[in-house]
């Protein structure tokens, strides 16, 4: 397979997001195939979900969340040897987007079927990589997106974690944000993650189509799913 370089990556990824309407979906079909090839040649567990890719970055694209530079610039580096910015592997890549899916999940103004989609295809990328069973830290600097797909929390929470001091990271010269996983007990809360990702699945199925819930209906709705379930 003849890979793009880095630089041909950026310049596929700005004339799609920056595509006439009439255009948008044959670029995402492009962009998806070239995810594909880059993720499947390094991961070869990807036979039969060819369409998954189109609809992770239809997606991203109607929550807007395509356009982020941290997305952007791991796509540019996934799988490559370039000297300069350090590359990311495509395990890490797929957690990048499944965290990018937790936030489109969380994005009020779509409606409730595309959120849905949104909280299923997250974690169907994260089965595909072993996102939920493994506990392992990876040995090196993770992307806003990884950590927070981890932990169960969205980019935006990580950013604000750097922000506020709570945990260590470093800034590259592009501007993304890198952090040291060595930090990090990363098998803790393993299984509370899958419960919060349960119950956010089962809010946002009772609640999607309502305006924003308040601090005081989130938690009776949390209190209700936990006596639902049993806990």
């Amino acid at each position: 397979m003849l890979m793009l370089s880095p630089a041909d990556r950026a310049t596929l990824w700005h004339r799609t997001i920056t595509s006439d309407p009439e255009d948008r979906d044959g670029m995402r079909r492009v962009l998806a195939k070239e995810i594909q090839e880059i993720v499947a040649d390094e991961l070869e567990i990807y036979s039969g979900l060819d369409d998954q890719f189109e609809v992770t970055l239809a997606l991203l694209d109607a929550s807007g969340l395509i356009g982020r530079d941290e997305l952007r610039q791991a796509f540019e580096v996934v799988g490559s040897e370039e000297e300069g910015e350090r590359a990311v592997g495509a395990a890490e890549f797929v957690l990048i987007v499944a965290g990018y899916l937790d936030e489109t999940a969380a994005t009020e103004r779509l409606d409730t079927e595309t959120r849905l989609q949104a909280h299923r295809m997250a974690e169907l990328w994260r089965g595909q990589v072993g996102g939920e069973e493994s506990a392992e830290a990876p040995a090196q600097m993770l992307a806003v997106a990884a950590v927070a797909s981890h932990f169960g929390v969205t980019p935006q929470a990580v950013y604000k974690w750097c922000e506020a001091g709570k945990i260590d990271y470093e800034r590259t010269p592009g501007g993304s944000y890198r952090i040291p996983a060595a930090q990090f007990d990363w098998d803790r809360g393993q299984e509370g993650r899958r419960a919060r990702r349960e119950i956010a699945a089962r809010l946002l199925a009772r609640h999607g189509d309502q305006p924003k819930i308040g601090d005081g209906e989130l938690v009776d709705s949390i209190r209700l799913a936990r006596r639902d379930a049993g806990e």
